[in-house]
């Protein structure tokens, strides 16, 4: 049987963007709205969180599509509401909210936040969750997530917990902190400008000496859709990029993929 909670696509990178809602730990991606549920990354097929490294600020963001009712994501739902004629299939019930209860197993310094108050997302709509800080708690660390599910049945709302007796969990989820990194020649990548775009975008860069690099930008699923390599001169650079070519939507982008991944948005 399907969890209640749901899973799908790839990649999760450091997020910079000017559009981002004054306040909000994040920004949802409103390409995802079509989506039945969703999140991204999808720690079940084996996607994850990005490498964090000690010392340094670290940046992730979940992206959560919550399904618009419960049988989008459970098959076949038969479940003892406490009503007279016993376990009723909810699978065509509307899903009210789903609540990120605890985020527990962060590396000490790490802290989770969301774009809706309370963590409490509203059902048939796209949030985020943002994990940030910083932490020299080296090792592997394993996150357990719990959550909690509301129905309204007949003008009553249900919760998962006081139906069922637990929350729904997601422990898939793993951040591997490691020492300081290499970033090569990089000292720092910049958000491009202006962001969202409609053709051309500007990123700039630190590097610390002369040197050709490789600009790779990334679809939603991870799927490369352009690389390019570029002569960089000690210092500050800026890189013109022609998006163009592009569809509406976010992207991701890296120098040499040294972890330092930064998001655009083609409007």
């Amino acid at each position: 049987m399907k969890k209640f909670i749901f899973f799908s696509l790839s990649i999760l990178m450091s997020i910079c963007l000017f559009s981002q809602q004054e306040g909000s730990p994040c920004t949802p991606d409103a390409t995802l709205q079509d989506s039945v549920y969703l999140i991204v990354p999808d720690c079940i097929i084996g996607d994850n969180l990005p490498q964090a490294y000690s010392n340094q600020n670290y940046n992730a963001v979940i992206q959560i599509k919550t399904p618009e009712f419960v049988g989008d994501v459970i098959d076949s739902a038969f479940v003892d509401l406490g009503l007279p004629t016993g376990p009723v299939d909810v699978s065509g019930v509307s899903v009210d909210s789903i609540t990120i209860v605890s985020v527990t197993g962060l590396p000490t310094g790490l802290s989770y936040d969301c774009s809706h108050s309370g963590c409490t997302f509203p059902g048939n709509v796209v949030g985020c969750v943002a994990v940030s800080g910083i932490t020299s708690d080296l090792g592997l660390h394993d996150l357990n997530i719990a959550i909690n599910g509301y129905i309204s049945f007949f003008g009553t709302v249900y919760d998962l917990y006081g139906t069922l007796g637990d929350y729904q969990y997601i422990d898939c989820f793993t951040i591997d902190v490691s020492a300081t990194a290499n970033l090569d020649l990089h000292e720092s990548v910049s958000c491009n400008y202006p962001n969202p775009f409609k053709d051309k975008t500007f990123i700039e860069y630190t590097s610390i000496e002369n040197s050709k690099n490789t600009l790779y930008i990334y679809d939603i699923t991870g799927k490369l859709i352009f690389s390019k390599v570029i002569y960089s001169n000690s210092g500050k650079n800026s890189f013109e990029f022609n998006g163009q070519f592009l569809d509406p939507g976010v992207y991701y982008y890296s120098l040499d993929n040294n972890f330092q991944n930064k998001i655009m948005i083609k409007k």
